[in-house]
C-alpha cells in the first residue's frame, strides 16, 4: 500500500556563532553523520575525559566552525580537536 505522505530531503540547518556574528549553515545528511561520529569519538577519548577546560558544547561548536571553514575530512577534524583544541586548553 503506497504511503500518502511524501518524504522530502531537507538539509540540516545550524546556527553558528563566529567572530562576525551568527551565521546560518546547511549540511546534508552524510555530512551531519560524519560530524556526529567525530564528535562522539572525541567525547569518548581519554584526551577529552581527562581535561577540564572544554565542555562538550565547545567541542561541538569547534566541529561546526571547522565545517563552516570547509573541512569535511573526519581525520583532520579529529586531529585538530585532539592535538590542538583540547591540548591548548590544558596548557
Amino acid at each position: 500500500m503506497p504511503s500518502r505522505y511524501t518524504l522530502r530531503w531537507r538539509p540540516y540547518r545550524v546556527n553558528c556563532l563566529s567572530a562576525w556574528g551568527i551565521q546560518r549553515m546547511s549540511y546534508d545528511t552524510p555530512t551531519v553523520q560524519v560530524l556526529r561520529t567525530v564528535l562522539d569519538e572525541v567525547l569518548a577519548s581519554s584526551s577529552f575525559t581527562r581535561q577540564q577546560h572544554r565542555s562538550a558544547v565547545k567541542v561541538a561548536e569547534r566541529i561546526l566552525w571547522l565545517a563552516s571553514q570547509g573541512e569535511r575530512e573526519p581525520d583532520a577534524i579529529r586531529e585538530h580537536l585532539l592535538s590542538k583544541f583540547l591540548a591548548h586548553a590544558a596548557a
